[in-house]
């Protein structure tokens, strides 16, 4: 299993975890007991796609047949038939091919069941699939083939046989990623090592794509940090940046390996690591991961208030500050009463749930005034130029929740 799957598997839930055991029966007695039929993880992924990814044929049939789910989808329009295919089943995907005729499903950026197939690292059934149904040089809407998703695999043995057979070694999708920065991707440091001695000449470990993003980037972006320490230790790569100024440990970041950015925070202080052009910290990273959990466990511990990360928190993730807390716990109607005027924040017109300041000395909702301080450099209210720092102001804060205290 390649690190970039199990980070996969990582951000995804226990019960999750028991679909991709392929053990149907307990899944069916988890749905009961704790009504899961409908779970998904943060990319919409349902427990059914896990189920799919076992490669249980038979329980798959079987769950069709219960709960009418052949037409889930997670929200990159990944089908449940992808799913089996990235098993490496072939038997079992030629029975569904013939039974739902799926041979050409697509998802959202065009990848068909045959890049995911690939992706199985199962090379002897990928040649059979080829030679049965021409996918050879399949790409999708980025151009990026078969052989991409093979490479992503980490099967590196299975590499070499493409590489022989079909000449795919300086492959390149739209975005000039290389089958070398899939292999990275897959986290397979050593099979990365192998390569980059082997095709020398083509000078693997300085490839770089479009953006200018290396072949470590990739590596940074699989989660494997364990690998990462060493290639930092064999090439010196900490300092390497993008075209944009990404670092590999936004890269890092990127995987959503919480645990992994919280041991390069500790050896390599980047907490406060910005891009050049964006000023995007390794924290905007982390949100792009979609791993939301650690995201909160991040905001919570480095006291991140960047609105243009809290934002990427879904509904039921999202922080509550004090007032929102106290209204929450003791129940409090405040919607549907008039509110004192000098607790309205002047931009949403609602009842202030963070008040903070400015330095001109103007009173606001915190989410309200650095939306708008982000692009503006006057105060909103008085038309005075002011700095985009806010303060929480703690008296107004104590007020409010004196009043919610009193109309409970």
């Amino acid at each position: 299993m390649t690190y970039y799957v199990q980070n996969i598997i990582n951000l995804s839930t226990e019960l999750h975890h028991l679909a991709l055991c392929g053990n149907y029966d307990a899944l069916l007695q988890a749905i009961d007991k704790f009504q899961i039929k409908d779970l998904k993880n943060n990319y919409g992924t349902t427990i059914w796609h896990f189920l799919a990814w076992s490669g249980n044929y038979d329980a798959l049939l079987k769950a069709i047949d219960n709960f009418q789910i052949n037409d889930l989808k997670n929200k990159y329009g990944t089908t449940i038939w992808h799913y089996l295919a990235w098993s490496g089943n072939y038997d079992a995907l030629l029975q569904a091919i013939d039974k739902f005729q799926i041979k050409d499903l697509k998802n959202n950026n065009d990848t068909t069941i045959w890049h995911l197939f690939a992706q199985s690292g199962n090379y002897d059934a990928l040649l059979l699939a080829i030679d049965k149904f021409q996918i050879k040089d399949l790409k999708n809407n980025t151009d990026t083939t078969i052989w991409h998703f093979l490479a992503w695999s980490g099967n590196y043995d299975a590499l070499l046989l493409a590489i022989d057979k079909f000449q795919i070694n300086d492959l390149k999708n739209n975005y000039g990623y290389t089958i070398w920065h899939f292999l990275a991707w897959s986290g397979n440091y050593d099979a990365l090592l192998l390569a980059i001695d082997k095709f020398d000449k083509f000078q693997i470990k300085d490839l770089k794509n479009n953006d200018g993003s290396t072949i470590w980037h990739y590596l940074a972006r699989s989660g494997n940090y364990d690998a990462l320490l060493r290639a930092i230790d064999k090439f010196q790569i900490n300092d390497l940046k993008n075209n944009y100024g990404s670092t590999i440990w936004h890269y890092l970041a990127w995987s959503g390996n919480y645990d992994a950015i919280l041991l390069a925070i500790d050896k390599f202080q980047i907490k406060d690591l910005k891009t050049n052009n964006n000023n995007n910290t390794i924290w905007h990273y982390l949100a792009l991961s979609g791993n939301y959990d650690a995201l909160v466990k991040a905001i919570d511990k480095f006291q991140i208030r960047d609105p243009t990360i809290l934002r990427q928190l879904p509904k039921d993730k999202k922080l509550k500050t004090v007032i929102e807390k106290f209204i929450e716990t003791h129940k409090i109607d405040y919607e549907n009463i008039d509110i004192p005027q000098e607790f309205i924040c002047p931009l949403s017109r609602c009842l202030m749930m963070d008040p903070v300041i400015t330095e001109t000395g103007q009173l606001y909702d915190r989410t309200y005034i650095e939306d708008w301080l982000k692009n503006h450099d006057i105060d909103p209210l008085t038309n005075v130029k002011c700095d985009k720092k806010v303060y929480p102001n703690i008296i107004v804060r104590n007020n409010i929740m004196e009043w919610c205290d009193k109309i409970k």
